[in-house]
């Protein structure tokens, strides 16, 4: 019922006093009079007090008040990974319920940024639909501070409903509450009913290691185990440094508990040692919870090893890893300053071509060889002359002249189908991965002119690649490749006989079958035979690959014989790209320069040998060069026809620079890498290669770093521990993808220096810094993932979300009233004044009605007594 009210509020209040008065004086006097008068007065009296009242009302100036509130609330609803799609529908709903009450909403979808643009809460059915419409705000991340400040800055409302789940990656929203407080802007959260709070975890809460030790000393590691959650937990605990466990240990805790196992690490030998510590949850071995620390220590010179490709450094890592060595291995090309290359003593090129290195690296390489650094090229077919380095900067420092390159005669094109089996034997051992890698890199060498094709096979063939022209089907057929998976048993025979129908439908100057499996093929006999000759009288050659033990008696053997064609044996799965490459010169009908032969290796004792092996094994190949004039030959290879060098030294600037024309990556070498002195012989390489005036790093600056993530950007404080030291401080920071930058320190007070990386990501941070002419010892951390990514299945952080909520007054989950405060209002006034006459009226002429009524009774009833007594006296 809507109140009334009056203009003049004080003219009700006398006329009720007066009313109440006269009330009062009515009873008394109507006590007085005569019974039979007395109803009378008391009904006619309170009449006309009523209709008197009414009258006096009037003059207040009486209306009814309709209230309205009008406006409309801003509200940011979160669009970011971490949401769950479910909840974020929750989350849509209720804000749809809240215009049910005839709330007006501004809706503005946030995560890394928020939109500038608002929305109605009806413009969308689903929260799926709304958050792929708003994916460009940066769904990965989530910056909950600046929506909540854009918001407020430039709206500047009273309430504010926030519908998310209280995560942030970027930003920290309790450091802008002071100025959310200062606009008095209140948030209001929005969270499903039934929302869960899983901030309650069983992990690896904290380890810590300190970031440098004392070569060959030992330091402890701590590690805290925590359980937030509302039961016992059970799990086991592994410390780990490099491939050994510190400590193994089960751990059982009660809910809201901690423990802490102190390990010891090994003895520091040098360089940078990671250290992690894992937790797996008992009943399921999947849940891992992980961190890692890093412990530096001085003592180890740091290579950088730069390959061509992965398999390139395969052998070559490994013997530098388990060296003295602190090794940064990288395959491909690469982005470093030239102060980069600084930070290494000896550069080692492994069969890596010019075109991949950059020539602005090469540069760089050579200037920092001057300075005094190590280089090592080692050979392959993306070496010395055949990796493009001829007339480059780098020639220029190395102790070999290039040969060019021998002119092939032009080769007529080839149409090539791989026929693989997709057996499933070949899901051990990784064969099937190796397989499909061996015809990637097959396919990448051929020419656009040539034509491939695929066929996979089980009990049946599958056409995965048709026999097509390189030029148009070399990226499918790459891609296509990668989606062979093995199953079913070994019957080839349909499937060799559909590579021969396509290989006739095609124009080429040479066709040839490349047929791989790593087991018996089931009812082998002579049809196999037969149709093996029967494409070799077409003109297709067939070479065979068995993948294993060589198992059927020598049958596919005598099948590359019948089809002219090369029959290769392997139990080793990584050799397959080998092979594959190998049988491109086949079925084009190349051969490789100085390979595929043995070479004899000879020591040529030198007065200043780098290395001091006496015997080596034979090489099967190598990159021809000539020596030069000044330079040391140490090794050579030499045949019946051939001498050549094979190892070659010589000083460049303050540096010196190595040549091994050999690979390291067992294609050439392959007798090599499984030779006992291999080790001694890179060890010896690497000590030799470094001048003798090489700083061995000198007296460190003694500093200790500090590190955290705050407001979504990751803070270095540096504490120096020197004095009378001048300039600047600045660091060298490796991050997780590789990119160095240079990092100038802010000093903040004597002896503290503070930096930021804005936007950094997770995974670890190699830092070196650098003061005058001294350098901190180089330390590396790593930033959890759980600081940055948008995880899912965390729940709500109601935590955050009520704190944000109590800090400004306001509540969780509101009811639409609760905005009426901060809306503005809207009173329209109807005038009741035409009502309150028109009912004094009516009172009136009930009261004269009824005062003629009672004067008509008493006429009435004295005409009868005078009649009757006029009876009487008769």
């Amino acid at each position: 019922m809507l109140p009334i009210e009056f203009s003049s509020p004080s003219i009700p209040a006398l006329a009720q006093t007066f009313f109440l008065i006269a009330l009062v004086f009515l009873f008394l006097f109507a006590i007085i009079r005569s019974r039979g008068d007395r109803l009378k007065f008391i009904i006619t009296g309170m009449l006309r007090l009523c209709a008197l009242f009414l009258l006096a009302l009037v003059f207040a100036g009486p209306y009814l008040a309709d209230e309205n509130f009008v406006g409309t609330v801003p509200a940011l609803i979160d669009v970011s990974d971490s949401l769950e799609e479910a909840d974020g529908e929750v989350l849509l709903a209720e804000l749809k319920k809240l215009t049910e009450s005839d709330l007006n909403l501004a809706i503005y979808p946030f995560a890394k940024s928020v939109s500038k643009v608002a929305i109605g809460v009806n413009d969308f059915t689903s929260y799926k639909e709304l958050r792929k419409a708003f994916s460009g705000l940066g769904t990965e991340m989530s910056d909950l501070e600046a929506a909540l400040n854009e918001t407020i800055t430039v709206l500047k409302p009273k309430q504010l409903l926030l519908a998310s789940d209280g995560y942030e990656t970027r930003g920290d929203v309790r450091a802008n509450l002071s100025r959310i407080n200062q606009v008095g802007a209140a948030i209001f959260p929005i969270v499903p009913a039934d929302a869960r709070d899983l901030s309650g975890r069983f992990r690896i809460a904290r380890i810590h290691a300190p970031l440098t030790a004392p070569q060959l000393s030992t330091v402890p590691i701590r590690v805290t185990v925590e359980n937030t959650t509302t039961s016992i937990q059970t799990g086991e605990v592994d410390i780990i440094q490099g491939d050994r466990t510190l400590l193994h240990q089960t751990v059982k805790l009660g809910s809201f508990k901690e423990q802490v196992l102190v390990a010891q690490s090994l003895p520091a030998e040098g360089g940078i040692q990671a250290i992690t510590a894992r937790l797996t949850i008992k009943g399921d071995k999947t849940q891992l919870s992980e961190k890692k620390a890093f412990i530096s220590s001085e003592g180890r010179e740091k290579v950088l090893l730069l390959s061509g490709s992965s398999d390139d450094a395969r052998y070559l890592g490994q013997v530098l890893q388990n060296q003295a060595y602190q090794l940064d291995n990288r395959v491909g090309g690469l982005s470093l300053s030239a102060d980069a290359f600084n930070l290494y003593t000896t550069i080692i090129l492994n069969n890596i071509s010019l075109d991949q290195l950059g020539r602005s690296q090469a540069e760089k390489i050579v200037q920092a060889v001057r300075s005094g650094k190590g280089l090592i090229m080692v050979g392959g077919e993306r070496s010395f002359g055949l990796g493009g380095y001829r007339g480059s900067v780098i020639e220029e420092a190395l102790p070999v002249e290039l040969v060019p390159p021998q002119q092939e005669e032009k080769r007529l094109n080839v149409a090539v189908m791989l026929v693989i089996d997709k057996s499933r034997s070949m899901d051990s051992e990784q064969k099937m991965d190796f397989a499909k890698e061996a015809a990637r890199t097959f396919i990448a060498s051929l020419r656009d002119e040539d034509y491939v094709g695929v066929i996979a096979f089980d009990a049946a063939p599958f056409i995965v690649v048709r026999l097509g022209l390189l030029s148009e089907i070399r990226q499918m057929a790459i891609d296509r490749i990668g989606r062979i998976f093995p199953t079913g048993a070994t019957q080839p025979l349909t499937a060799i006989d559909e590579a021969r129908r396509a290989l006739m439908r095609v124009n080429a100057g040479r066709k040839h079958m490349l047929f791989l499996t790593d087991g018996q093929i089931e009812n082998a006999g002579p049809q196999y035979t037969e149709l093996i000759r029967q494409m070799r009288l077409l003109g297709m050659t067939s070479s065979m690959v068995m993948l294993g033990p060589e198992l059927d008696g020598g049958f596919l053997r005598s099948l590359a014989n019948a089809g002219g064609g090369i029959y290769y044996q392997t139990t080793d799965a990584r050799s397959l790209p080998r092979i594959f490459l190998n049988d491109v010169k086949v079925a084009s009908g190349q051969r490789a320069m100085k390979e595929e032969r043995s070479y004899t290796v000879s020591a040529l004792n030198p007065s200043k040998p780098i290395v001091t092996l006496s015997d080596y094994p034979d090489l099967r190949g190598f990159v021809e060069t000539k020596l030069k004039s000044g330079a040391v030959l140490d090794l050579q290879v030499q045949a019946s026809d051939v001498r050549a060098p094979l190892l070659a030294h010589r000083s460049y600037g303050a540096g010196n620079v190595v040549a091994f024309t050999s690979d390291a990556n067992a294609r050439w070498s392959r007798d090599w890498v499984g030779w006992q002195g291999f080790h001694a012989f890179w060890n010896q390489l690497l000590t030799g290669v470094q001048p003798e005036q090489v700083d061995s790093g000198g007296e460190k600056l003694p500093a200790d770093l500090r590190y955290f993530v705050e407001g979504g950007q990751l803070v270095l404080e540096y504490a120096i521990y020197a004095e009378g030291l001048a300039g600047d401080l600045t660091a060298q920071v490796t991050a997780a993808d590789g990119k160095s930058t240079q990092l100038g320190f802010e000093l903040v007070s004597p002896g503290r220096y503070r930096a930021l990386i804005s936007e950094p990501k997770a995974g670890r941070y190699d830092v070196v810094a650098a003061l005058g002419n001294k350098k901190t010892s180089p330390v590396a951390f790593e930033l959890d993932a759980l600081q940055f990514a948008e995880l899912k299945d965390q729940g709500f952080n109601l935590s955050l979300l009520d704190s944000l909520a109590r800090l400004t007054g306001a509540i969780r989950n509101p009811a639409a009233e609760s905005f009426k405060y901060g809306l503005n209002k809207e009173v329209t006034r109807k005038d009741l004044s035409p009502w309150l006459i028109g009912l004094a009226i009516f009172l009136m002429l009930a009261e004269i009605l009824l005062r003629e009524v009672f004067r008509f009774k008493v006429k009435a009833k004295n005409f009868v007594k005078v009649g009757r007594a006029q009876l009487v006296s008769h």
